[in-house]
């Protein structure tokens, strides 16, 4: 604990994302109401930063510092989300229950297809938000 503990938020606990709909934004469940969910660590946690220190060592410690392409911006970012998730329940659009196990091999997996930006829209815009990792308090 540092002395300015009073004003930290809780970066380094997950939260929990629930997921919406792509078309219609209601909450994703299944035939029982469970809500799908992804429990994501905030971009100012230190796995976050991790990812980042290591991902810019490596790319000024290439040889010839060679330019970075697109597929492996892509790539960094999917890594980066994967290693922000810390577990999930999913469910299909019909409700049913998908048996996918987490893991960050299957969260990447899971990130990269094509047919699942509308979830990485919906994770990096949470994960990007201080206010889904603050705590609510009492009114003063």
């Amino acid at each position: 604990m540092t002395k300015f503990a009073a004003l930290e938020i809780p970066v380094d606990v997950p939260a929990r994302l629930i997921l919406r709909h792509p078309v219609t934004m209601v909450e994703l469940t299944d035939k029982a109401k469970n809500s799908a969910y992804v429990d994501l660590l905030s971009t100012d946690s230190q796995a976050a930063r991790e990812f980042e220190r290591v991902k810019t060592d490596q790319a000024l410690s290439a040889p010839g510092r060679a330019r970075t392409s697109y597929d492996e911006i892509e790539r960094n970012a999917i890594e980066k989300l994967a290693a922000l998730t810390c577990g999930w329940y999913l469910v299909g659009l019909d409700g049913t229950p998908l048996e996918v196990p987490f893991s960050k091999e299957n969260a990447q997996e899971f990130y990269a297809a094509p047919g699942m930006a509308w979830v990485v829209e919906q994770v990096q815009l949470f994960i990007g938000a201080r206010a889904n990792f603050v705590k609510p308090s009492s009114p003063r």
